[in-house]
């Protein structure tokens, strides 16, 4: 092997592991983004569902006699 083309390895092997590495970063904010997205919606979900048991609530307290 010539001295150029173990340099030529070496600097691809170097030049992936900064992709691996940067992918690997991306990958644990990408998954906090994910997380924190699903905790909005089901934050509205749970709202939405509270507002309904409050309707019902008021509904039954204001029937004649219940």
């Amino acid at each position: 092997m010539s001295r150029s083309r173990s340099q030529s390895i070496l600097e691809y092997i170097i030049l992936l592991s900064v992709v691996v590495l940067a992918v690997g970063a991306m990958k644990l904010y990408l998954t906090r983004s994910v997380k924190a997205q699903f905790k909005v919606i089901q934050d509205q979900l749970n709202d939405q569902y509270k507002y309904k048991d409050k309707l019902k609530t008021d509904a039954t307290a204001r029937k004649p006699g219940g």
